[in-house]
């Protein structure tokens, strides 16, 4: 593992705070932080990714790459950064521009999280960033459902939502599977969640093999490709959630 002092040039002091100095790497990894994260946090995240990075990798049958990741120590700094603004506490990590970001595990003290959903929450960004170099255009549904599978996130939080939403869930499906919902709306919904269901239900019913030919092939959804249709797919999917989570 590699540390080193950056200093920013004139374009990154506007985009990043100044704390954010320092550049860790290893292996693929390349993290950008601020002296403020302790070591051992940097290299518990370091750690988990690594032993789930080939999983991925191999999943969306992609050459090994680089990874860059900011870690921002405010959730405040965070939202600026990818926002240009505050947004809802939800809102924890992101991936857009070439780069994974999240907040510092420890400075997290909302939303329900703990340092170890917050883990989960990295491996969760870096499955969308798999999902981009893939030119990946799915439906918001599928591309947080895969984020959420293989990033291992289905716990109590998880399931504590799908049970509160269980009772509207005829309104929701129709949202998730035909509207075009932003972050702030498909969060609302209880999306991310939800989502998991759908690729866990998948899998029963089609296998992973088949799941992974509609991650990498051009299909904006899954249903022409492995050939479902998609009311009587919706129906079932409804019908696993009420036998499962009632």
């Amino acid at each position: 593992m590699e540390h080193k002092k950056i200093i920013p040039s004139e374009k990154n002091t506007r985009i990043l705070p100044e704390s954010m100095n320092l550049i860790t790497t290893s292996g693929n990894l390349i993290i950008t932080h601020s002296s403020s994260l302790k070591e051992q946090t940097l290299d518990a995240i370091i750690d988990y990714v690594f032993l789930r990075y080939e999983k991925i990798r191999f999943f969306f049958e992609t050459p090994p790459v680089k990874i860059h990741i900011y870690i921002f120590p405010h959730q405040s700094l965070f939202h600026l950064f990818y926002l240009g603004r505050e947004g809802e506490d939800w809102l924890v990590g992101a991936t857009g521009n070439g780069l994974v970001q999240i907040i510092d595990p420890n400075a997290v003290t909302n939303n329900g999280q703990t340092f170890e959903t917050m883990q989960k929450v990295v491996v969760h960004e870096i499955v969308h960033y798999f999902t981009f170099l893939r030119g990946y255009t799915k439906k918001r549904y599928m591309s947080e459902g895969i984020a959420a599978y293989l990033s291992e996130q289905h716990d109590e939080r998880y399931i504590g939502v799908i049970k509160k939403k269980l009772p509207y869930i005829d309104g929701i499906a129709e949202q998730l599977f035909k509207g075009n919902t932003d972050e702030g709306k498909f969060a609302e919904l209880g999306g991310y969640a939800l989502a998991y269901t759908i690729i866990d239900y998948m899998l029963q019913c089609y296998g992973e093999e088949a799941l992974k030919k509609y991650f990498i092939s051009e299909y904006s959804h899954p249903f022409g490709l492995l050939k479902i249709d998609f009311d009587v797919f919706i129906n079932d999917w409804k019908q696993y959630l009420r036998q499962i989570y009632s």
